[in-house]
């Protein structure tokens, strides 16, 4: 299939030809679904970030939910350049609370932790 093995965290798809895999010490790998039918895909490219936690995307925005070397909760926003294959990082959120999870709309997202939430 074309997708390497390792920590598996979430996958999802833009719902026509890309698919995005998070890998917990890889990171966020966008991958070309070149045949369906067989399942053969295209690695196109990786969002290098380790100890991941979860991610989600509106269009060409992604959150990326991490942990630090000290194991403190971060979400990085990436924006992607999908005709280019490229990437930049745009805004990280390092908080006093948990991060376990983010949930990403058209014009904002929602931070997701143990004793509230944060709007960014």
């Amino acid at each position: 299939m074309g997708i390497p093995s390792g920590l598996i965290i979430d996958v999802d798809s833009n719902g026509d030809d890309l698919l995005y895999v998070l890998d917990k010490e890889t990171g966020l790998r966008f991958y070309k679904i070149d045949n369906l039918e067989n399942g053969y895909v295209s690695h196109l490219f990786t969002i290098t970030i380790s100890k991941t936690k979860s991610f989600d995307h509106f269009d060409n925005t992604f959150f990326i939910v991490a942990k630090t070397v000290n194991n403190q909760d971060f979400a990085v926003e990436v924006f992607v350049d999908f005709k280019n294959n490229d990437y930049f990082f745009n805004n990280y959120y390092i908080d006093e609370m948990t991060i376990n999870d983010v949930n990403v709309f058209e014009y904002y997202a929602v931070l997701i932790g143990d004793d509230g939430h944060k709007i960014v």
